[in-house]
């Protein structure tokens, strides 16, 4: 028998005197005591051994970690096995701590996951993409190098404001200097967040970078940032 951190097993039975189909479907029943259930199991051979393995929920391993007696039935007639499961339970309870701690751990590491992945949502992979560029074409517009939607990341969200649920959308306005960085940010929208605006002035100023112009005539860029946790 082999169980699964969720709960479920597969029970295996083998018997090099049956003539066993790999992957053959073999409608059965399994008696544990007085509690019946049926299912197709699925005849395998590997290595030498021949036999069948059927799959179970929990309530099948509870009935297997309960029951002194295994019968299996091919039909109502013909018993294909009679197993004395005297022990069962004493052998099971050695390893339930073991199967406990890494259903634990599963579960830990599932909500990790699910918890990343929220994460990741909080911002999109591009938070201007949601607006045309607010820059009208002229000598004033600086040219971002790269992709302006990496300067803020997932990762960037202020952490006691994402605790309290706050959100909102950020204007801004950079100032450019001749050599691609930016000078100064304004905020043109604020959020309603003091934070949230002065976080993203500070990431944008910092992460920023546009092309150089030889000129000394002050460019600008503008856009907008939509802080926003999933729900």
């Amino acid at each position: 028998m082999v169980e699964y951190v969720d709960g479920g097993f597969i029970l295996f039975v083998e018997n090099q005197n049956w003539s066993i189909v790999e992957d053959r479907k073999y409608p059965l029943k399994f008696l544990f005591d007085d509690t019946l259930f049926t299912g197709d199991a699925t005849g395998y051979v590997f290595q030498g051994s021949k036999g069948f393995k059927i799959g179970g929920g929990a309530d099948m391993a509870d009935a297997f970690a309960k029951s002194s007696r295994l019968i299996i039935y091919k039909d109502e007639a013909t018993i294909v096995l009679v197993v004395k499961l005297t022990g069962t339970m004493a052998g099971l309870a050695r390893v339930k701590p073991c199967i406990a701690k890494l259903r634990r751990e599963h579960q830990a590491a599932l909500a990790e996951q699910r918890a990343l992945e929220a994460k990741r949502k909080i911002i999109a992979a591009d938070p201007f993409a949601d607006q045309a560029p607010p820059n009208p074409p002229g000598d004033d517009a600086a040219e971002p190098i790269g992709n302006a939607g990496r300067w803020m990341t997932f990762d960037d969200y202020p952490s006691r404001a994402m605790r309290e649920g706050r959100e909102g959308a950020v204007g801004f306005k950079l100032s450019v200097d001749a050599e691609g960085r930016p000078s100064a940010c304004e905020i043109t929208m604020s959020s309603g967040h003091a934070d949230l605006d002065a976080e993203t002035c500070t990431l944008v100023t910092r992460r920023a970078r546009f092309k150089p112009s030889p000129g000394s005539r002050p460019r600008y860029f503008e856009s907008r940032v939509t802080w926003s946790i999933p729900r």
